[in-house]
């Protein structure tokens, strides 16, 4: 008799961080893999017991691990983390400790209470102070977390070894973020689905499983002195939380910028080339295009920023030349430049009124992003000329006359 088959599919670790529906996601995972593929260990003191063999045998890794688990897997491993939004993750985690005795070691002392009662006792609170941040900026390797683990199930206490060196680094967590191949928002969960569906080849999700949810589903009353308690141990969360929404945004912008280079829309160029301002513009934040005696320009706006995505060589450096100018009632103010979010050292010859902005793409940041690159201008603010005596009504940025990419 013939059966059924499915392919072993690609290897992945789910870095699980409390209350972002990561047992819904673990589930889901499961049934992507088959049994034998699957890590048993779901915890540090799991993990910590079995030998590289062992760990080399599986594909799918799950469980409340930081992101120095992966220093102990597979190479090829990649990984998942899913975020949430950083307020409504603590009231959740608040809710479900108070209710669970298994969910967290200081049920005990939560037992029966009400979250804004929660959020005054400095000791819980300092167990949920930037969480996500925390998760993704683990610092201990893995042989040193494998081994405090060890040292620590002996003496029967597994907490203080389990976050050993993990305390919260925005720094370090943002750096996690580019590093980490899949990153996906509770609040969004259609979207990662769909990324992991295509990337690693999973069945496509018709009913996503809930688990672990609030019984009651009644959210609780709080105050404006609540939601600052909230706020104050949420300072690092909530501003990763936001980048994260952003290197989502461009991951989703690169994948459709590569299947466009895919279906041959869009060509590499293979040498130094020079952006046509007469023709079509691969970017945002561009007005139409206007002729001149020595060729086309283009100015910028209504938005303060203006972009490019760009399939380029991901095995060359580039060095860019902006030339642009401002309008009449524009102050000066440094252009700055982020390529693929990370910032541009830059060089600027000119005045006030514009010039010239030199920089260099290195071969490296081109590498990870297989060549694709995402570049976003900010001039500073914009204005309507019509409002300083002039006629255009158009809200600008600058005037671009040219821009030309030299591989180096």
């Amino acid at each position: 008799m013939e059966f059924f088959s499915i392919s072993a599919r690609k290897p992945l670790v789910f870095l699980h961080i409390p209350k972002t529906a990561g047992m819904s996601m673990r589930l889901y995972l499961a049934n992507q893999y088959h049994p034998q593929e699957i890590c048993p260990a779901q915890e540090w003191s799991a993990l910590a017991q079995l030998n590289p063999a062992e760990i080399a045998s599986f594909k799918l890794f799950r469980g409340h691990f930081r992101n120095n688990v992966r220093g102990g897997l597979p190479p090829g491993t990649r990984a998942l983390a899913m975020l949430r939004d950083p307020i409504q993750r603590t009231i959740s985690g608040l809710q479900h400790m108070a209710r669970d005795p298994n969910f967290h070691p200081d049920h005990a002392m939560v037992k029966g209470k009400q979250v804004f009662e929660m959020l005054r006792m400095r000791p819980i609170m300092e167990h949920q102070r930037d969480v996500q941040t925390a998760y993704l900026s683990a610092t201990a390797s893995f042989e040193e977390t494998r081994s405090a683990v060890r040292n620590a199930s002996g003496r029967g206490g597994l907490r203080a070894a389990d976050v050993v060196g993990n305390h919260p680094d925005l720094d370090v967590a943002r750096q996690t973020l580019e590093e980490t191949e899949f990153v996906g928002m509770l609040e969004n969960l259609p979207g990662i689905l769909r990324v992991l569906t295509a990337a690693m080849d999973y069945h496509p999700v018709a009913s996503f499983p809930e688990m672990n949810e609030n019984p009651n589903h009644r959210r609780p009353e709080l105050n404006d002195d609540d939601y600052a308690i909230l706020n104050e141990y949420n300072q690092n969360d909530l501003i990763l939380y936001e980048e994260a929404k952003a290197v989502i945004a461009r991951r989703e912008r690169a994948v459709a910028l590569a299947l466009l280079r895919e279906r041959g829309v869009y060509r590499t160029p293979q040498g130094s080339f020079r952006l046509d301002l007469g023709d079509i513009i691969p970017g945002s934040g561009w007005f139409d295009p206007e002729e001149t005696e020595t060729g086309h320009l283009r100015w910028t706006g209504p938005s303060r920023h203006f972009s490019l995505d760009l399939p380029l060589r991901a095995d060359a450096s580039y060095k860019v030349t902006l030339r642009f100018g401002r309008p009449e009632a524009s102050a000066g103010h440094d252009i700055g430049v982020l390529a693929n979010d990370v910032p541009m050292e830059t060089s600027f010859e000119g005045d006030r009124d514009g010039g010239t902005l030199i920089f260099t793409v290195p071969q490296r940041l081109l590498a990870t992003n297989d060549g694709i690159c995402e570049f976003v201008f900010d001039p500073g603010p914009t204005v309507q000329p019509s409002q300083y005596g002039g006629t255009d009504l158009r809200k600008l940025g600058v005037v671009v006359f040219g821009l030309e990419f030299e591989r180096v």
